[in-house]
């Protein structure tokens, strides 16, 4: 959020000098890292919470209740258009809170 640091996308990476022979396996490293091994804790963090929530009986017996479309609205949300009224609370944020609320969730530190 913010910081930088190095990251060695492989043994010694930092001693390798990217050149036209290996930008290939540089970039397909470097993809490795951002899409995989960047988010792999948040993804396991995410598969035992969805884990937890639907394999008790008590769960699975609302689970089991609910259909598609209404998983389907938990997961991705209603499609129905953003209120404003229900972010009123950003109002309240610094301007450093509400930077790190654009970079959660749009990837963009600044407006543009």
């Amino acid at each position: 959020m913010g910081s930088r640091r190095t990251i060695e996308l492989c043994p010694n990476g930092k001693d390798i000098l990217v050149k036209s022979k290996n930008r290939k396996h540089y970039v397909n490293l470097h993809i490795q890292h951002y899409f995989v091994m960047s988010i792999a804790l948040q993804l396991a963090r995410f598969s035992q919470g969805f884990s937890d929530v639907t394999t008790s009986s008590i769960k699975t017996f609302l689970f089991r209740s609910l259909y598609v479309e209404d998983l389907d609205k938990m997961l991705d949300g209603s499609g129905t258009d953003i209120s404003v009224e229900d972010w009123k609370i950003v109002d309240g944020m610094s301007a450093e809170k509400k930077k790190t609320l654009l970079f959660f969730w749009t990837s963009i530190r600044d407006l543009p």
